[in-house]
This record gives C-alpha cells, structure tokens and sequence, in this order.
C-alpha cells in the first residue's frame, strides 16, 4: 500500500519536500526555543507535516 501524502508546507522547497517524504518517524520529540515568532510557525509547520 502506498504511504498516505502529506500537506504541503507554506513555503516549502523540492528538496524539503523530498527529505520530509523520505523520513519515517515511529516517535518524535519536539523542543521549540526559536523566539522569532515567523520561525517559530514555520518549524511547528514542518513538525506537522512530519506527523502527519
């Protein structure tokens, strides 16, 4: 059976796409200690995509 496709990223390149397909997570953990708040959205956008 095929994986299921992800969301896209906001913004994201080819080259994240292809990395982030190519990752199998059985768990994960998450720490976020960017203070810029525009980084901040975009790493828990990749953190999304991973999980979902």
């Amino acid at each position: 059976m095929p994986a299921a496709r992800r969301k896209a990223i906001p913004g994201e390149s080819l080259e994240e796409a292809r990395f982030l397909a190519s990752v199998e997570v059985e768990e994960l953990m998450f720490t976020i200690d960017i203070y810029d708040p525009e980084k901040r959205c975009r790493a828990l956008d990749i953190l999304a995509a991973s999980c979902a």
